[in-house]
């Protein structure tokens, strides 16, 4: 027998109580290995394990309602963020399909590309009619999109002017070719009065090509007129409300003697130089249309003078 801390320890020789001791421990192991190796098999005979526990806990989760699960930080849609991630936004410069049909940033106006980022038209129908008979309305390709234009066409049109014919539509504008003109000749000396006109394509009943008559109501009144008169015409006259001595339709009134007569005499001889009329008092020679005045025919010797002959004589125009 010893001492060692506190404990008094017997030594004694191992005797069969030790064995028996130690076969009992021995015993109990085993029926414990046993009783687990049974408990195994049982459970293997039973399936697997289940947490009822754990699977209850599930399901309280499970039924959380979305506002719960929202409050525990959980996505109830996991296709939302998806959804917002693809959504258009019009006006930043790019087309978004298949909600955008265009998108020009909304900087430019007119290029096709309405600010809701769809086209401008999509059809001729939609464009507006500029009132133009000779353009047709367009919904075309532009760089911003699809605009209204209107292009030239070459239809047939009316141009509103009754002296045109075959009006057909070129660079926007409508056109025809002009009928010819006709002037009534009432005086019947082939010049026409250019004061009233007709357009046909053949020239009506008492009608002539040109419009050089000067007045129409006296066929001596004409472009071709040669013949000097002494007298206004008198339907002219009475037409214009003045002395109407235009008989050749030159805008003027011309008179057919200007110059003063005068006598010459040399040594013995007297001659006239020229014929005209006698200068008045001033030394001047002028004579109104129709007017009488002294007219140097001839000149004389009388002794020692040269005398002129005198006529009376009026004053011819046209």
């Amino acid at each position: 027998m010893r001492m060692s801390r506190g404990w008094i320890v017997v030594a004694w020789p191992c005797l069969v109580a030790c064995g028996a001791v130690e076969a009992s421990d021995d015993d109990e192991d085993s029926d414990v290995e046993a009783s687990d190796d049974a408990d195994s098999a049982g459970d293997a005979d039973a399936g697997p394990e289940v947490d009822t526990a754990t699977d209850a806990d599930a399901g309280a989760d499970a039924d959380l309602p979305d506002e719960a699960a929202a409050e525990a930080g959980e996505d109830t849609d996991p296709d939302a963020d998806v959804a917002e991630a693809t959504t258009a936004e019009c006006g930043n410069g790019r087309v978004e399909a298949p909600d955008e049909e265009c998108d020009d940033g909304n900087a430019v106006s007119g290029d096709g590309c309405e600010d809701d980022c769809t086209f401008s038209c999509h059809e001729a129908a939609d464009c507006a009619d500029d009132g133009n008979q000779c353009t047709t309305e367009v919904c075309a390709a532009v760089t911003g999109g699809r605009a209204c234009g209107h292009d030239f066409n070459t239809l047939p049109c009316d141009d509103a002017d009754p002296c045109t014919t075959g009006d057909r539509c070129a660079a926007g504008a409508c056109a025809g070719s002009l009928l010819p003109s006709w002037y009534p000749d009432a005086d019947g000396d082939r010049y026409g009065d250019p004061e009233v006109s007709v357009c046909a394509a053949v020239a009506p009943s008492g009608y002539v090509g040109n419009a050089l008559d000067c007045c129409d109501l006296d066929n001596q009144v004409r472009p071709d007129q040669t013949a000097w008169f002494d007298a206004a015409s008198a339907t002219c006259t009475a037409a214009t409300g003045e002395a109407f001595w235009d008989y050749n339709c030159s805008g003027l009134v011309e008179p057919r003697d200007t110059v003063c007569g005068a006598c010459v005499s040399s040594g013995t001889a007297c001659t006239t130089a020229p014929s005209g009329w006698a200068p008045a008092a001033d030394g001047t020679c002028v004579v109104e249309c129709g007017a009488d005045a002294s007219w140097i025919s001839s000149c004389r010797r009388d002794a020692s003078s040269c005398l002129p002959n005198v006529m009376t004589v009026r004053q011819r125009c046209h």
